[in-house]
This record gives structure tokens, sequence and C-alpha cells, in this order.
């Protein structure tokens, strides 16, 4: 860092000195104008070549009217003297002090001196090997072509596709997975999901039947009260997305990884309905902390709470 720092001040003395450099000649006439000391030289020369004998006394007049005429036609016509005056000292003194710190400013602001250099032998590492994600699908594509009741496959393909940004493929897969096990809660929200990344997060119609279809068969599914809740908020129903997340909250174990992202999600949708939401997360906290105290004194130790690690809505996991 310190290498770079005392390279940046040389480089910027450099380029203030360039800068400086035709402000601070001075030349035997500072002051006068280029064109009048052309003519005072047009007058010694014409007195040289007079004493030579180079040029007659009639012409040497003649000449020397004609000289002078311009000489006062241009002493009398107003222009600004061609030099480095106190403007141009004014200027250099601003450029020496103003220059400088707007750099400094600029990079204390928008610059990283605190992050340390790369080595060059860390940049000139290849990039870590890894199996073709994209060639893995194809293959899988090959197999399902050859077994296409493949429930398992179609659904992996489905989650591939949408994980390699590619929705509508997605779509196509899971549509398939779906037509073979109709009543699938994996294959149902599995293409709801994808129909939710292919509308960009928004909720569309048939994704809210496909879950709300889900909710009837399985009640405690996590991420279908997730996303039931947003669809809710995305309608302007802030009140219904508050209570479905208030509940999903309530019987989810304390310690679910999403938690939090459930939470933020109901801090906001509170904002843009203008309910204050506190009390409700305490109350959720509450119950999952009664319901998992219960749990655990239960006689056959089976826990209702949160959800398995693989069933979180990717958007809070």
């Amino acid at each position: 860092m310190s290498t770079f720092l005392l390279a940046t001040g040389l480089l910027t003395l450099v380029a203030l000195a360039a800068l400086a450099w035709p402000l601070l000649r001075r030349t035997s006439r500072e002051g006068e104008r280029p064109e009048l000391a052309v003519y005072k030289d047009q007058l010694a020369e014409l007195e040289r070549d007079v004493a030579r004998g180079l040029i007659g006394p009639e012409e040497a007049a003649a000449a020397r009217r004609e000289i002078e005429r311009r000489l006062l036609r241009a002493a009398t016509t107003s222009g600004p003297a061609l030099s480095s005056g106190r403007l141009g000292r004014a200027v250099l003194g601003a450029c020496l002090v103003l220059v400088p710190a707007i750099a400094g400013l600029t990079y204390a602001r928008l610059g990283a001196p605190h992050i340390p250099d790369q080595p060059l032998a860390a940049r000139a590492l290849p990039p870590p090997q890894g199996p073709d994600i994209r060639e893995m699908v194809a293959r899988l594509e090959q197999r399902l072509e050859r077994e296409p009741t493949s429930l398992d496959g179609w659904l992996l393909l489905a989650r591939s596709k949408g994980a390699l940004g590619d929705p509508l493929g997605g779509i196509a897969a899971a549509r398939r997975a779906l037509a073979l096990a109709p009543n699938s809660t994996v294959a149902s929200i599995t293409l709801a999901e994808l129909l939710i990344q292919a509308g960009g997060g928004v909720v569309p119609a048939e994704a809210r039947e496909l879950l709300e279809a889900v909710r009837a068969r399985e009640p405690g599914e996590p991420r279908v009260a997730y996303y039931l809740g947003l669809a809710a908020a995305q309608s302007g129903d802030g009140e219904r997305a508050l209570a479905t997340w208030e509940t999903l909250l309530a019987e989810a174990a304390p310690d679910a990884p999403w938690r939090a992202a459930v939470e933020a999600a109901i801090r906001e949708a509170g904002r843009a309905s203008g309910i204050e939401v506190e009390a409700m997360l305490d109350r959720a906290r509450s119950r999952a902390s009664e319901g998992a105290s219960r749990s655990a004194l239960a006689a056959e130790g089976t826990v209702r709470g949160g959800p398995a690690a693989d069933s979180v809505p990717p958007e809070v996991a």
C-alpha cells in the first residue's frame, strides 16, 4: 500500500509540473503583447539595414512610416496580453491545491486502501475444475428419452434447469413429472416454484392453485405457507399475508434456519400495510418455544415443529 501511495504521489507531482511549466516561464518582455514585439523587431532590423547600406534613405523612411503606422494601430487595439501574470499564478496555485485534494478525497471515498494486494501467484491460479453441469443435464435428458416414466428423473431435470437459469425448461420437465404423479407434493411444489421463478418472483394464479391443492393435502408444508403468504402480500392483502406467516413461524422449530428471513418478510409487509408487527413476532416466537417444549416432553419423542432442511423455500433458505 505504501508503494502504491508513493507512486501515486510522484505521478501527481509530474502532472502538476507539466501543468505549471508554461505558467512559470518568463520572457524578456513579460506583459508585452507579441505583435508589438514583432513590429519593434522590424524597426530595429530596418535601422541595421540602413546602417549597412542595404536600403536607401527614401525607401527606409517609407518602410519606417509603414511599420510605425502598424505599430500604432496594434498598440491602440484592445486585447489581452498573452503572459503569465497574476491570473496565471492564481490558476497555478489553485491547481496545486485542488488537484491533489480532489484526487485524495475521491480515492478515500471510492477506493479500498484497507484491502491487501493480491499476490501474482494467486492471480495466475487456474479456475477450479469440476463437473460440467450442463453436460450432466444433457446426459439426464438423454436418459429420460429412454426412461420417460422416471418421476425422479423429471424432477431432477426440472430443478437442474431452474438452477441453470432456464425456468421455462424446468417448467416443461416439472409438468412431465406432475403428469406421472398428479398428487405428488414434490412435483406440485417444484412446478409452482419454477412458475414463480419464471415470473420474476411474482406468484401467478397457476402456482397459487397448485399450492392451495398441496395445503389441502398437507397443511403443515412450510414452503406452501410461505408462498401463499407471498401471494397474499403481492395482491395487496397484507393482513392475510401476516396471518399466514405468523402461523408458519409459530408452528416451526425455534431454530429453523429460515425464521429470520420470514420475520424480515413480515416486517416488510407490515411497513407496506401500516401494521405494527413486533407484537405478532413475539407471539409467534413464544408459541414456537412452547410447542418445542411440549414436543421435547412428549413420551413418543415425535417432533411436530420445523421442516426438514431440504423443504425450506429457496427464497428464505
